[in-house]
This record gives structure tokens, C-alpha cells and sequence, in this order.
């Protein structure tokens, strides 16, 4: 309820802005018109269709108790670099930001759903239609970097379809 009373941060339409909140909004509709969890939609529409076994919402990140899974990076500012994010760092990635980032899985089960999107453009995916695979992939939207993340330092734009950059 906060999230959806507050102004927006731009005019609508006038800008991209990354928000976490937005994705778990949208699983907030998709949960409504389903009936179901969001972790359920992805797990019996994705996870189970595509076979991959490994895939799964939340658990991350790492900790001493689960090292194998996905952990955060910090900006180390002295050295220029990323640092992972430590096994005993107490942040947990909030349940509702799952749909902002919080499915995990391995590379084979990654290559799984990137072989279902190429085919799918071919037509023979087995999600969705060949026209969605086409409108998921195609370029909707240039941004600007330093305006959809704010702070970031650059001048450089980015095309955006539905939920991730398109680039030759």
C-alpha cells in the first residue's frame, strides 16, 4: 500500500526508472489474476515445463549455512573493484523483491530457459508464441543509464524490451 500512494519519481512516460518495487508489483497482479503464488507461477509455468531442476525463488544470498548460493557484490571504492558480498553479512533479499532478481539456478538450468527463448523465436518454444517471444525481444525503449539507476556515473543508453537489455 506505501509504495502504491507514493508520487512518482518522474512524469509517467517520460523516463526509465529501474524500480525493485515494480517487478514485485507486477507479481502482485500476476498472484491476483493466477490465484497463485508468484514462486508457484514461476515453478509450474517455467521451471517444471522447461525441466530445470535447480531453479527456485529467494535462499539467496549466500551464507555459512548455504554457500552455494548466488551472494551480492559491494563497490570496494579504494581498490576500483567489485567485493563479494561476505558469508556472515546479516542482508537477506526481502521475500516481496523476488520478482526484482531473487530466482537463482544453475548454469545448465540458465541455458535451459536461453535455449527456450531462441527457440521460441523460432516458433518451437514451449512456453509462448512465437509473436510474445518476438515483443519480449524486441526493442520497446531506449534509457538512460544514469537516469534509470540513479547515481550511476554515464552516458551511455541503453534499449530495453521486456525485462532486460536488447543488443546485437
Amino acid at each position: 500500500k506505501v509504495v502504491i500512494n507514493l508520487k512518482p519519481v518522474n512524469k509517467p512516460g517520460t523516463k526509465v526508472v529501474y524500480s525493485n518495487v515494480g517487478w514485485a508489483i507486477a507479481a502482485l497482479a500476476a498472484e491476483l489474476a493466477a490465484g497463485n503464488s508468484y514462486e508457484d507461477l514461476l515453478k509450474q509455468n517455467i521451471f517444471e515445463k522447461l525441466e530445470m531442476k535447480t531453479a527456485r525463488t529467494g535462499g539467496w544470498p549466500a551464507s555459512e549455512k548455504e554457500s552455494n548460493q548466488p551472494r551480492g557484490h559491494y563497490f570496494d571504492k579504494e581498490n576500483n573493484t567489485l567485493k563479494p558480498q561476505a558469508l556472515d553479512d546479516e542482508f537477506v533479499l526481502p521475500l516481496w523483491a523476488n520478482p526484482s532478481g531473487g530466482v537463482n539456478c544453475s548454469i545448465t538450468d540458465l541455458a535451459l530457459y536461453a535455449r527456450e527463448n531462441l527457440l521460441g523465436l523460432q516458433g518451437k518454444g514451449k512456453l509462448l508464441s512465437k509473436e510474445y517471444y518476438k515483443n519480449i525481444h524486441t526493442i520497446h525503449t531506449p534509457a538512460k543509464l544514469n537516469e534509470m539507476y540513479m547515481g550511476i556515473d554515464t552516458e551511455e543508453t541503453i534499449t530495453l524490451g521486456y525485462g532486460w537489455a536488447v543488443m546485437k
